[in-house]
């Protein structure tokens, strides 16, 4: 994009024909309506706007960039605390109470802007509150055109890439002023801003990408903008299948056609390709959507290789191209420049990034919605979707994440239904009856489904921060902890259990605590002290030689804290002695083990470490860098809540979580210790035909997002759309949206055709009559508003047909 002397010397009119119209005096003086009315195309901010923008584009994006506007759009819309919205304009609500205060203020800002650049004074437009594309359009068209100070570019990153060392510390200024200062003697100001834009947009990706005009059936369209997938053959010609599957970058822009009937949207690329229902060859991506075209009607400009009217499926743009497919396409179709589509000025309000970790998703969430809308389906693709975070998984690859959800299940994915008599012994811990060999009943101690699951869970950050261990060639607190069981293990196995103290008085190892705590006591003595294994471990660490103390009772308190010393004192030197066998150290488990290692070691392990307040060494490993569990809870509001879950409610809020903020460790009935790692997910769902969520309990309400799950008679698969959609807005209308029936009912199995009397007979009539307690007239009235025909001697309601 090189300029011509033609070209330039009509650019040098249009900035005179401005100043001509709006000299300095004039801007002092000008009115509200001199600045902005709608529909007027000689107010000032048109000038900015439309009439210079080929002095440097500040096009596009929303009109409050001039702090008051006049308004197209009369329509009445509601203000809040940062936009106010009269009659005739609109304007930031901070700027004044009435249009009149705003455009003051904005007055007075670019009297002040002027006046800055033609005293040559750049930092000081640094801090005026303005639009920082406008007020320094303002300060280009207001500056000494002999001695430049400001650049044709109104976008710092634009300024930043130009700048070699780099300048995102820089203020727009600066880089300013240290651009300029390279400017070649024999360059003018429009070509060296053109050389700035270009290389900006050189590393701008943005693709055509064309679904064809009868490539695809309308539904089939209109199932992947729902999905927002796009879809590529892999055997397109010209290179075109492997740009779409290996070249185009989680990242890059799209602008979506259908040949040159019909340009759709721009969008960016969220996920790699993969494999799709409609053939082997054909492979789709996944994206977001930034705007979907204003404009309807064909393309009729310029024939290029990425322009609508040119036969290729995807193709992309170079950085020369891009000022054309500005005006011929962003500007006309989606009212947006380059700059605007890579600010991802979105209009939806979506997250332009693909979910890179787990972090991206909410640790606690409930799908709810009436029966039948695919609330348990959706599971699968949201567990799917935490297992493997780098990976998009769409509606439509349902297999895929299925095939995930397969491979995982009943080790990292479990599955659970509530009911009204589940428990909290069932959930996380509790006595179950036991039938012994000679018929008696006993009561043993069992870990339910989510204390299992965050045991192991927990444990990953258990094997990681060992494997830390071992690359570092280091012993540390996770090495040791393995040591200590081991320690334990041999004072269990042994016959004799008594040892001297220091003084030579007889001390009794009495018995090993289920957290693996020592009990010792004096001989003839029934008090029992503990030697917890954090504790010991502690002092070993001050103290790995016992030799080294000189006062027993003081060394030991200032170590650990108060305690019996004596007992200590013993177990340190049992410790100390075990250590020195050639097979203690090494008989920590090595990491090959640790897959094989069953659940009550792992509990073991992990109970020593946390009871010696060393939880703090698995936080050191970042969630990242371990996998991800899932439990599903189905029908979550059918269980008593605050029964089941019991002290769970508050260690599942994720700062309570292991790599929270605030950890917190609870003491279960039995006296183990318990956290909920950071790791585990918790996915619920949740009928609102039997409960809606105002009636939920709080405590519930408080810790989980919730995603709704709605009836959506659009979706592929769905039969009989009119007849369902009839019958939920007369149900919205009787009751309310958490009674409407779920497409599931009408969506066709694979393995036989959709049957409209069987499903309204077996399936939603009966759902009808429990949500109306059996009042046949009302339901009657439904199904006739609905077009079926009515068989009403029958018991119950019975469809024979519909209406033509």
């Amino acid at each position: 994009m090189v300029f011509d002397v033609a070209e330039i010397k009509r650019m040098n009119q249009l900035w005179d024909d401005f100043l001509h119209a709006w000299p300095l005096e004039r801007v002092k003086n000008m009115t509200l309506e001199q600045y902005s009315s709608a529909g007027n195309k000689e107010t000032f901010t048109y000038w900015l706007e439309s009439r210079l923008q080929d002095l440097g584009s500040i096009w596009g994006g929303s009109a409050f960039k001039f702090g008051v506007y006049g308004r197209n759009d009369k329509s009445k819309k509601e203000s809040d605390i940062t936009i106010t919205f009269g009659e005739n304009y609109a304007w930031y609500t901070s700027w004044g109470k009435t249009e009149q205060d705003a455009f003051i203020v904005a007055r007075k800002a670019i009297v002040n802007i002027i006046e800055c650049v033609q005293k040559g004074d750049l930092r000081a437009i640094d801090n005026i509150k303005f639009g920082t594309a406008v007020k320094w359009k303002i300060a280009f068209q207001y500056q000494n055109r002999e001695k430049p100070k400001v650049l044709m570019v109104f976008k710092k990153e634009m300024l930043e890439t130009s700048l070699e060392g780099g300048g995102a510390k820089r203020t727009f200024s600066e880089l300013n002023t240290a651009l300029l200062n390279k400017m070649p003697s024999d360059t003018d100001l429009f070509n060296y801003s053109s050389t700035i834009w270009l290389k900006w947009a050189d590393q701008v990706r943005i693709w055509k990408i064309s679904h064809g005009t009868d490539l695809f059936t309308d539904e089939e369209n209109t199932m992947l903008l729902k999905e927002k997938l796009v879809i590529v053959s892999e055997l397109t010609k010209k290179g075109q299948g492997n740009a779409f599957i290996n070249e185009a970058k989680i990242g890059d822009y799209i602008y979506l056609c259908y040949g040159s009937k019909r340009i759709v949207l721009i969008g960016k690329i969220t996920g790699p390709a993969t494999d799709t229902p409609k053939g082997k060859e054909w492979k789709s991506r996944p994206y977001m959507i930034i705007k979907e075209a204003q404009k309807s009607g064909s393309y009729e400009g310029d024939k290029r290789g990425w322009s609508p009217n040119y036969n290729s499926t995807f193709a992309r743009f170079g950085a020369d191209d891009l000022k054309l497919f500005e005006k011929n396409i962003l500007k006309p179709f989606f009212d947006l420049t380059i700059e605007d589509v890579t600010n991802e000025n979105t209009d939806n309000g979506e997250n332009m990034e693909p979910p890179k970790s787990q972090n991206k998703f909410d640790l606690n969430t409930i799908l709810y919605g009436p029966p039948g809308t695919g609330k348990t389906y959706k599971t699968v693709l949201e567990a799917a979707r935490r297992m493997k975070p780098d990976r998009i998984f769409s509606d439509s690859d349902y297999k895929g994440a299925q095939k995930i959800f397969n491979e995982h299940r009943g080790t990292r994915i479990e599955f659970v239904t509530f009911h009204q008599n589940y428990s909290y012994e069932e959930f996380i811990q509790g006595l179950r009856p036991k039938l012994e060999g000679n018929g008696q009943l006993s009561f043993e101690l069992k870990d339910g489904l989510f204390k299992k699951m965050a045991v192991n869970a927990l444990f990953e950050y258990y094997k990681h921060a060992k494997k830390g261990v071992q690359n570092s060639n280091s012993s540390n607190v996770v090495e040791e902890n393995e040591i200590f069981l081991d320690f334990v293990a041999y004072l269990k196995s042994k016959d004799n259990k008594e040892y001297q103290s220091i003084s030579g008085a007889p001390i009794v190892l009495s018995g090993v605590s289920v957290n693996d705590n020592l009990e010792f006591k004096h001989a003839n003595s029934s008090r029992i002290y503990t030697v917890s294994g954090g504790r010991l471990l502690k002092l070993f660490k001050t103290y790995p030689d016992i030799s080294k103390m000189e006062n027993i009772n003081d060394n030991i308190r200032n170590a650990i804290g108060g305690c019996n010393s004596t007992v200590y004192w013993v177990a340190l030197k049992e410790y100390i002695e075990f250590r020195k066998k050639d097979n203690a150290i090494n008989g920590a488990l090595e990491d090959e083990s640790y897959e094989e290692l069953n659940y009550e070691s792992k509990k073991q392990l992990l109970n020593t470490l946390i009871t010696g307040g060393e939880l703090s060494r698995l936080a050191d490993v970042k969630n990242d860098d371990v996998p991800q569990y899932v439990l599903i809870v189905d029908e979550i509001n059918r269980a008593n809540i605050s029964r089941v879950f019991g002290e769970l409610i508050s260690l599942i809020e994720p700062d309570k979580r292991s790599h929270g903020a605030y950890p917190l460790i609870c003491t279960l009935p039995s006296g183990e210790p318990f956290i909920v790692p950071s790791n585990l997910h918790i996915i619920g769902t949740m009928n609102t035909a039997d409960k809606s969520i105002a009636l939920l309990d709080i405590a519930l309400r408080r810790r989980f997002s919730f995603i709704s799950a709605y009836p959506d008679p659009e979706l592929v698969g769905v039969r009989e759309k009119e007849i369902l959609q009839v019958i939920n807005q007369q149900i919205i209308k009787m009751k309310n949206r958490d009674f409407q029936i779920g497409h599931s009912y009408f969506m066709e199995d694979e393995k036989k055709q959709f049957d409209l009397l069987a499903t309204m007979n077996n399936k939603v009539i009966p759902l009808l009559m429990e949500y109306f307690m059996n009042d046949e007239k009302e339901v009657i009235k439904i199904l006739v508003n609905a077009g079926l025909i009515i068989d009403e001697s029958k018991f119950p309601i019975e469809v024979t047909g519909k209406k033509i």
